[in-house]
């Protein structure tokens, strides 16, 4: 069986819903896991990487791009970076924050 052949058994609905179940990061949520990684204490880009679960591509794009926002600020140390966030960056991890607790809070209260 080569990967483009469905298994044995599985039906044309179960292969479509079995593609859609992978699901991934949109680009807002994957610098709130960076920024949520830096406030947790990472400040060395390996460190942030492995916490945000990103290839270092990726990390240093979004890095970038998070900087030039004002949300994150770059120290150098010799010839290492450290990275710290900024009150800006502090301010919408908690505004992050405290939306996704009502939301997720609010839907499970909800009546049905």
């Amino acid at each position: 069986m080569t990967y483009l052949q469905k298994p044995a058994g599985m039906a044309e609905g179960e292969q479509a819903l079995s593609k859609r179940t992978i699901s991934r990061r949109s680009q807002l949520e994957i610098r709130m896991d960076i920024l949520r990684a830096i406030m947790e204490g990472a400040e060395g880009p390996t460190q942030i990487m492995y916490k945000a679960n990103l290839s270092w591509i990726l990390l240093c794009d979004h890095l970038s791009a998070l900087g030039d926002q004002g949300f994150v600020g770059e120290k150098s140390v010799g010839n290492r970076k450290k990275y710290s966030l900024t009150g800006k960056g502090i301010e919408i991890v908690g505004a992050y924050l405290n939306l996704i607790r009502e939301i997720i809070f609010d839907t499970a209260t909800a009546p049905m």
